[in-house]
């Protein structure tokens, strides 16, 4: 089956800024936040946990990538149970300083970052360019974007 895919990657600082701004400089990237939209819906880990929406907040603030993907039912059905089941999972904020800031490789499989989350996605739904990445929570917005051709 053949499903569309968007990638949102966030650039411009205006909401938290500082928080933003340290992942920018951290990362050396220009994005500090991404999320993914699979069949219509999105998906993303913030501050109040990993979180479902219709439309795309800011949408001025980030750059997008659309693309399909094939995937197998079998693949799709995965993504459908992994995304009932992490909604509502609290932020990984333990995991983010101890994966992204400390090269710790700390994950907690009960609490999920951004690009954790849309990496995971990635992988279930069997997009080639993901396969290869061992551990989602070693991934940064800006690694996606660079393994996307976005950055």
């Amino acid at each position: 089956m053949i499903i569309n895919i968007r990638l949102g990657f966030y650039r411009k600082p205006t909401k938290n800024k500082l928080m933003h701004r340290a992942i920018r400089w951290w990362t050396k990237s220009h994005y500090s936040h991404v999320q993914i939209r699979v069949a219509g819906t999105w998906t993303s880990a913030e501050q109040e946990g990993v979180i479902e929406f219709k439309y795309s907040k800011e949408e001025h603030a980030y750059d997008r990538l659309d693309y399909t993907l094939e995937c197998t039912e079998e693949a799709f059905a995965k993504y459908l149970e992994f995304h009932e089941d992490v909604l509502g999972a609290k932020y990984d904020y333990t995991g983010i300083v101890l994966s992204q800031i400390l090269p710790l490789s700390v994950d907690n499989p009960n609490r999920w970052f951004c690009s954790e989350v849309v990496t995971k996605i990635l992988k279930i739904l069997g997009d080639p360019k993901v396969t290869k990445i061992v551990k989602p929570n070693d991934v940064a917005p800006g690694d996606l974007a660079k393994i996307y051709g976005v950055e």
